[in-house]
């Protein structure tokens, strides 16, 4: 079953939460069962689908779930809820696609504004899965608009994205094997030691096998990625095929040594 449920971000910080566990223990308003797909719909100021998340667990008490007090900017909701039950979300993608907005959504199936969760019909499911096809990897640039001081360009970068458990999972390996250090495995760039705090715990991590080419619901190993720094990230990136983490090594080795 799929579903479509709305998030408030003046409630709730759904992005860090995600971003911080790779899942949320969501207040349970529906009949859903573990397998289930959930798109998350944000309201206003945004009003597009941001979030694919699949159901793991249902029923929950509060004190089986994972305490996310910090998340919640109303505090009087965070304590009402505590009595309900609670289901998990895991996130498999964030989204950021246009034609995702509400606009289209209504155009294409969906009733109104997403409110409670709602099951989703067959013609909106079809087209949610046609977008995420088709855009996947594209990188769209519009709503040119001209100021004073030049020109200010909207873009849009449309992705397949990590999960964000897998990243976390890569980072606390590379630390666990190398003394507590997170630092880029090409060039041995250490954001920590080079802006303190703010770089404490930052790093990027790189598919060896491209994303793009893997089929839904692919796994993905430990082994399979990279924790690399955000320009070695992009300098695989200018190649079509994308060049390996060794010929980047190679590449830096033998400038190093020209220094």
């Amino acid at each position: 079953m799929n579903w479509l449920i709305s998030a408030n971000a003046s409630v709730y910080d759904h992005y860090s939460s995600f971003m911080k566990n790779g899942y949320i223990d969501w207040h349970q308003t529906a009949k859903y069962s573990i397998g289930d797909t959930v798109y998350i719909y944000c309201t206003k100021p945004v009003q597009m689908i941001r979030y694919k998340a699949v159901v793991t667990a249902i029923n929950m008490p509060f004190d089986e779930i994972t305490d996310d007090k910090e998340f919640w900017k109303d505090i009087e909701q965070y304590e009402k809820t505590k009595k309900d039950k609670y289901c998990r979300l895991v996130l498999v993608n964030e989204i950021y696609n246009e034609g995702l907005s509400l606009t289209l959504l209504l155009e294409n199936g969906l009733a109104c504004a997403p409110q409670g969760p709602q099951k989703v019909s067959l013609r909106l499911n079809e087209y949610i899965v046609q977008v995420l096809n088709e855009n996947e990897n594209v990188f769209l640039e519009s709503s040119a608009n001209e100021y004073g001081e030049g020109r200010r360009q909207l873009k849009q970068h449309i992705v397949r994205e990590r999960n964000p458990m897998l990243v976390q999972a890569a980072k606390k390996k590379f630390k666990q094997e190398h003394g507590g250090r997170l630092f880029c495995e090409i060039c041995g760039f250490d954001f920590f030691s080079t802006y303190g705090d703010i770089g404490e715990d930052y790093i990027e991590v790189h598919h060896i096998k491209p994303i793009s080419k893997m089929k839904e619901g692919e796994k993905t190993k430990i082994e399979d990625v990279a924790v690399i720094c955000s320009n070695c990230h992009k300098i695989i990136h200018r190649k079509k095929p994308c060049l390996t983490v060794e010929q980047v090594k190679r590449i830096v080795k033998k400038h190093r040594k020209k220094g």
